[in-house]
Parts: structure tokens; sequence; C-alpha cells
């Protein structure tokens, strides 16, 4: 089953932005669409995401900024990565 990206976010993880959702959904809807069964399609997805976090690819503010908003938490100062 194809997903959008905030189908994917709903069914398969929830802490994903909405730039993330779309990109694990277009990621794991590409592996379907070759042939790869779907949970291995849905744990790939989510995996890849994970490390391009890790790498700093994805931004840790804007994931900070989402989590904020997800979770009302809008007193919350996001954490510079370059203080780590």
């Amino acid at each position: 089953m194809p997903w959008t990206g905030k189908e994917f976010a709903v069914r398969h993880n929830h802490s994903l932005s909405r730039e993330e959702a779309t990109s694990a959904a277009r990621q794991a809807n590409a592996m379907l669409r070759s042939g790869v069964d779907e949970g291995i399609a849905i744990a790939t997805a989510n995996k890849r995401i994970n490390k391009l976090r890790k790498r700093g690819v994805i931004s840790d503010r804007a994931h900070t900024r989402h989590l904020a908003d997800k979770y009302g938490g809008k007193d919350q100062q996001p954490i510079d990565a370059a203080s780590r």
C-alpha cells in the first residue's frame, strides 16, 4: 500500500516531522514498487531517517521545533547543535 507522508507518520513513526515523513514515505513506496516486503520497507525507511538525523543532514533544530509543536512545549528553547 503506498503511503503519503502524513499516513506514514501516523501509522509507522510518530516522531517524524512533515519533511521526514514525506522522505520516509517516498523511500518505502519505492521499495514496495521494487517488490520488497512491506515490513522491510517500513523498517528501512525509519532506519534511513534516523541515520540522516545522526549525520546532521536533517536539522536537530527543525526536529526539536517539530516535537515542541507536537507536544505543546512552545516555551522550550531548541538545543543548539553547535553547543554539544
